[in-house]
């Protein structure tokens, strides 16, 4: 449809002038008279309205007086968003995560006390860092599955929904991890203000306790090598901690002046069964021995392991703690001077032990072997010359008693018309057959077993004293006891049993006595 430009009345196509104003319509083109009538109303009402205003130009002159404080603005500005970029890089819980991978990787231990704490808030120790590490390189998959965790929980924030939000991080955290194994062991703890406007994190270990359960008074605690604690009471457990997940080497160690004992123990402790377990036991009883030690002389000293205890034997009631097969003996001291006992081994399972009677092998007893060999050698060649010369006196070192006896023999000598001729040719004593008592009278008696070699004979006193005597071999016990009065030892009784006591791994002292031919 066309209309008219000035009056908008209808014309048709081809037409030049308006039929109702009479406006010339040549010169106007065709997209002027295709407007609508709405179109064409409203130009003529604003026609009407239409001013023409002139606005003036603002000038602005910048007084160069303002430069520094814009310049200032301007680095302030950039200074704010630097600082904001890098605190939030900084104070990132990601940079945290990977601080912490990295120092695990590394086994940096000081780069780990600065992203690890305790649960409570305390810095954790050197020693516990090294532990954990230790468990990291034990146990490859515990170390993974926290990573993984830690992963899961940051990923898990940048993604949560607005409401999620509001939860703390390490709500998030611990929700998270709860599902996880070795869940609990690390969490992301919120630990104040950084920068004044940043939150601070640092990575929580769980606390763990060890109790320790030690039977022995005075045993030393070590963890992972380091003396931490003694026992005062072997009823009461010994608190150990706060710990961290590791693995800790825990020893027991008693010495004592008479034994030394000790038990190690290893405790892996981490979180594996979702629970909030936290206290572990490490039972190092070192089951320490109490005996009552028994023997004839009260007064001795008693002797472990070789070494002189100071302890009597009536003051060991119950004396300890020793070990198991240890050696006891005892020194003695005596009116000649001190003899030392053999020893004997604690059994496994009495609480009581006797000392032997029987002295020692060593050279502790010799000053005794000798005076006993010196007193018995004497005797016998006593022996012979009083039974050659028929006279009682000229016996050596033997009781009023045996005196008696051999005053008897050379009576019957006598009174036969017989004569004796001989000699001994040579004594071997062993030493392990020396043995030490009380008798009933409670004198110290010694007892001793000797082979007597000799060429013995008895003749007619009609008779040439007979030559080429052969050689004769006895055994004979010796029981001897020491005469106050005499300062030396008394032989009080003399038997040649069927069988002796002749120990292999006694000591053998050989005397050469012959003197002369027979």
């Amino acid at each position: 449809m066309l209309y008219c430009p000035k009056c908008g009345a209808t014309i048709e196509k081809g037409q030049k002038v308006c039929s109702q104003c009479g406006e010339s319509l040549e010169s106007k083109i065709l997209s002027n008279l295709q407007r609508t009538k709405r179109e064409f109303f409203l130009e003529k009402y604003f026609e009407g309205q239409t001013e023409e205003f002139k606005v003036p130009s603002i000038k602005f002159k910048f007084d160069r007086k303002l430069l520094p404080w814009f310049y200032g603005i301007i680095g302030f500005l950039v200074f704010l968003i630097l600082f904001i970029a890098i605190g939030k890089s900084i104070y990132s819980p990601q940079r945290l995560v990977d601080e912490f991978k990295e120092a695990v990787k590394n086994k940096d231990t000081r780069k780990l006390s600065k992203v690890l704490v305790h649960e409570t808030g305390e810095q954790i120790s050197q020693d516990n860092l090294k532990a954990f590490l230790e468990l990291c390189q034990t146990k490859p998959e515990y170390i993974d599955g926290v990573f993984k965790a830690l992963d899961e929980a940051i990923q898990s924030i940048s993604n949560s929904s607005s409401n999620e939000k509001n939860k703390s991080l390490t709500d998030t955290l611990s929700d998270l991890f709860s599902t996880q194994d070795y869940s609990n062991d690390f969490l992301l703890k919120l630990t104040g203000k950084g920068l004044i406007f940043f939150t601070k994190y640092k990575i929580a270990a769980k606390n763990y306790f060890l109790k320790v359960k030690c039977d022995t008074k005075d045993a030393k605690i070590f963890l992972n090598g380091k003396n931490i604690a003694s026992v005062s009471d072997p009823s009461q457990e010994i608190s150990i901690g706060p710990l961290i997940a590791g693995i800790y080497k825990i020893k027991a160690e008693y010495k004592g002046p008479y034994c030394t004992l000790e038990k190690i123990d290893e405790e892996k402790i981490y979180s594996t069964d979702f629970s909030n377990y936290n206290q572990y036991t490490a039972e190092l009883y070192l089951y320490p021995r109490y005996v009552e030690v028994n023997s004839d002389f009260e007064d001795a000293e008693i002797i472990l392991n070789g070494k002189p205890t100071g302890v009597l034997v009536k003051d060991a009631s119950e004396f300890g703690p020793v070990s198991d097969e240890s050696e006891f003996s005892a020194k003695i001291k005596l009116p000649w001077g001190e003899v030392r006992t053999t020893s004997v081994k604690l059994g496994s399972w009495s609480n009581s032990i006797t000392i032997p009677n029987t002295l020692s092998n060593d050279d502790t007893n010799n000053s005794t072997f000798e005076k006993v060999a010196s007193v018995i050698n004497d005797f016998e060649k006593s022996y012979r010359t009083a039974m050659i010369a028929q006279a009682p006196n000229k016996f050596l070192h033997i009781s009023d008693e045996l005196k008696q006896i051999f005053t008897s023999r050379i009576e019957d000598l006598k009174a036969n018309n017989q004569k004796f001729t001989g000699k001994v040719t040579k004594t071997e004593f062993n030493l392990g057959t020396l043995k030490l008592f009380k008798n009933e009278d409670g004198k110290i008696t010694l007892k001793i077993t000797a082979k007597i070699y000799y060429k013995d004979a008895i003749y007619s006193q009609d008779e040439t004293p007979p030559q080429d005597i052969p050689e004769k071999e006895t055994a004979q016990v010796y029981t001897l006891v020491w005469d106050e009065n005499a300062k030396n030892f008394i032989i009080v009784g003399i038997e040649a049993p069927w069988f002796y006591d002749w120990p292999e791994d006694g000591k053998i002292k050989e005397y050469k006595l012959d003197e002369g031919s027979v």
